[in-house]
């Protein structure tokens, strides 16, 4: 049908087809046709190189290059394969050199199909320079790789229909050679870069992130900016269905935007999803630059559709401990402080710009129950200095130092011993030198592990631990007790001890089985506390006062004695015994009748005492005063009965009314000391010769029956009764003072 119409396009070719025709010389354009019979491709270039020939041609100065292929509309792919190759080799003349970048633009309009071939030639590029400006020539793996950009008409945003899936073939390196060798595309709404499929639940799951141009974030069916979108197909070639956004973009979560890259991928069963933020930018404070990678889990609904995911900075725990005991690159950081990397070439790298202060660490590393005896590494020492091996942190405990001399940068072995690295930690290599240049460079590690011990046989402590355990405290003395639990104790730290030799064990286990032997049981005080108990029964008022005084002594001592936990049995039985000799001398106190009346006795003690005892003679008062002794103390007698009190009241007044009263006599003899008696050697007047008494009275009562010291005339005589007149007269004062003095005493 096309050989009805003559096909014209703004095609270079034509202009020069038109001087050609008519024999016109076109000055400043140069023509090369070169037709190639065999594969049917004729290759036209039109060369414009003045400016006259660019006005004669209608285009600017360039090179134009027209291939003919009459057969592409011929489904044969080994045909078409051909044209693509002449092509090409007209597009390698054309490009710059390895380090220049290319700017492919797509002109024409994709929904013509005369003019699609510019739109559809970049969905067919392999666009590199956003991924050699993040990640170097290195993530593309061909150094000759250049830096290229395209650009598509507007208009393509909602749908740029650029992605594509091809099968590979076997060797994975190439493309298979069915059909589905052949590339599909993939209507991606949005699509924008970051393509990739990953399978789960039966399902081929399409991720990408969607682009920035447009207005397309509220058109139903069409993602936001920047985000993570997915469809699904149930075959890996398609056809795949949109059906939304997964993970938001970066600045949702962490308030720092940017593109969104991202991988998924199934590990143990769980799929997780990989992808980048501006955090440790934003952190540092640096715009556009320093991405740092997030990683989280990915959960899925029952109809197989992921579940939105949600970014943080937490991401997942690690799945598994590290081994330190297998060679590991140097490069392998979990967090770092001043370290940066230093290509070797060949996929080969150090750890490098190490520097005094600088630090590396690893999560979960994990030393086992034996442990590790010797770190080793592969170092090229350049200033050097040391690496201290720590845990948990750049300054905790210290396990091992390296000590790094300084060299030429040569990698050498290198090793230390290590002490006390058992069980899982986070490794932190420290490392310490001095001045500011680079200390070393680290290729490698690895630790070495502990030969491990023969088993320890625990069995006969743990026995002797759960005896000793068991007893009970209140049957055994304090200090015997002390002793076994500090037996105790020892042995619970070796038991527990996961490092404990088989000698140490054994140790422990005899000491305390021996403490457990030498336990001393307490003494029995049954007897002595029901003694207590009996003792405390009792009442006072029921017994005098020497008993019940003695029975408190003997109580308080034994209280002593059991309050005392390791008390000797002998203490114990000495303190019964005791007691119970207290208990048995008590004696009962009298019973105490109806108070006797004492109110005569009172009377006839007033009375005696008033007597004038100068008037009366001695024999009458002492027969008076040995009444009122009686009465007295009957009188302050609580207990008196009052029979006794009524015959004391009756005896002393019979007393009272026996006195004598003594014959009136002139005054004393004596012309030199009137009063006296003759031969009276005291100084006092009134005081009976030979009176020995500290106080008047008290044994010079008249009619005493005392001997007259002066030699003078003998009781009886009449010139007695005369002197013991004077006398009686002259002391009537101090006999009262005698008798009230004796009252007193009695009363106190």
């Amino acid at each position: 049908m096309l050989e009805r119409y003559r096909v014209r396009t703004d095609l270079a070719l034509e202009n020069s087809e038109k001087y050609e025709k008519d024999q016109a010389e076109l000055s400043g354009v140069v023509i090369h046709r070169r037709e190639n019979r065999e594969k049917e491709i004729t290759t036209t270039v039109v060369k414009i190189e003045t400016d006259s020939g660019a006005r004669a041609m209608g285009k600017p100065k360039g090179t134009y290059i027209t291939l003919e292929a009459p057969n592409m509309k011929v489904p044969d792919r080994g045909f078409h394969r051909e044209v693509s190759r002449e092509l090409a080799s007209h597009l390698k003349k054309m490009l710059p050199r390895k380090k220049d970048a290319v700017l492919v633009v797509g002109l024409g309009n994709r929904k013509i199909t005369p003019d699609a071939l510019g739109p559809c030639a970049v969905e067919h590029l392999r666009i590199t320079r956003h991924i050699l400006r993040e990640y170097g020539e290195r993530a593309l793996g061909d150094e000759r790789t250049p830096m290229i950009s395209a650009l598509v008409p507007a208009g393509q945003d909602l749908n740029p229909k650029s992605a594509r899936i091809v099968k590979l073939a076997d060797n994975m390196t190439s493309l298979a050679d069915d059909e589905d060798g052949i590339p599909k595309m993939i209507d991606a709404p949005c699509m924008f870069e970051d393509g990739g499929i990953h399978k789960a639940n039966g399902k081929y799951y399409y991720t990408y992130c969607s682009n920035f141009s447009g207005d397309h974030s509220a058109i139903p069916g069409y993602p936001g900016y920047g985000i993570i979108c997915c469809m699904v197909s149930d075959d890996p070639m398609g056809p795949y269905t949109y059906v939304g956004e997964i993970l938001q973009n970066p600045s949702y979560y962490f308030n720092v935007g940017g593109n969104n890259h991202h991988a998924l991928f199934e590990f143990n069963g769980t799929t997780y999803i990989t992808y980048h933020a501006q955090t440790l930018g934003k952190a540092l404070g640096i715009e556009k630059g320093y991405r740092s990678t997030h990683i989280n889990e990915v959960e899925y609904y029952e109809d197989g559709s992921i579940k939105p995911i949600d970014a943080d900075m937490a991401g997942i725990s690690q799945l598994k401990a590290f081994s330190p005991y297998s060679e590991v690159p140097g490069t392998t950081i979990g967090w770092n402080s001043g370290i940066a990397p230093r290509d070797l070439g060949g996929n080969d790298m150090v750890l490098s710009s190490i520097n005094n202060g600088d630090w590396v660490a690893i999560g979960g590393v994990d030393f086992g129950e034996v442990g590790a005896d010797t770190f080793e590494a592969r170092i090229a020492g350049l200033a050097g200095g040391t690496i201290e091996l720590r845990l948990d942190s750049p300054d905790g405990q210290l396990i091992g130092t390296l000590n790094v001399e300084g060299g030429n940068g040569e990698f050498t072995a290198m090793s230390c011993s290590v002490e006390n690295a058992v069980g899982e930690h986070t490794l932190f290599f420290v490392y310490n030198g001095e001045g500011e240049d680079d200390l070393m460079e680290i290729q490698s590690w690895q630790f070495t592990e502990k030969e491990p011990q023969p088993e320890v046989d625990k069995t006969a402590l743990k026995e002797a631990i759960d005896k000793a355990s068991e007893i009970n405290s209140s049957e055994y003395t304090n200090a015997s007790l002390e002793k076994l639990y500090e037996a105790l104790e020892a042995a619970k730290d070796v038991y527990e001890d996961e490092t404990a030799e088989q000698a140490a064990v054994d140790t422990a286990a005899a000491d305390l089985n021996s403490a457990y032997d030498a336990l001393v049981r307490v003494s029995d005080k049954t007897e002595l506390q029901a003694l207590m108990a009996e003792a405390n029964e009792l009442s006072e008022t029921d017994y005098t006062a020497e008993t019940w005084n003695a029975l408190q002594e003997a109580l308080e001592a034994a209280a002593a004695v059991d309050a005392e936990h390791d008390a000797s049995q002998e203490d114990v039985d000495s303190a019964a015994a005791a007691l119970q000799a207290a208990i048995d001398a008590l004696e009962k106190a009298p019973v105490e009748g109806p108070k006797a009346d004492k109110t005569a006795l009172k009377e006839a003690i007033d009375k005696a005492s008033a007597v004038d005892s100068s008037k009366y003679t001695t024999a009458s008062l002492e027969k008076l005063y040995a009444a009122l002794d009686t009465a007295q103390t009957l009188y302050e007698d609580e207990t008196a009965e009052q029979a006794a009190v009524d015959e004391a009241a009756a005896a002393l007044n019979a007393a009272i009314d026996g006195l004598e009263k003594l014959p009136e006599v002139d005054p004393g003899t004596d012309p030199d000391k009137p009063g006296t008696t003759p031969g009276d050697d005291t100084d006092k007047p009134g005081t009976k010769p030979g009176d020995d008494a500290d106080k008047p009275g008290t044994s010079g009562k008249p009619g005493s029956g005392s001997q007259n010291q002066g030699g003078s005339a003998a009781t009886g005589d009449p010139a007695e009764m005369t002197v013991w007149a004077v006398l009686l007269l002259a002391g009537a004062g101090g006999a009262a003072a005698a008798y009230t003095w004796k009252r007193k005493s009695r009363k106190a």
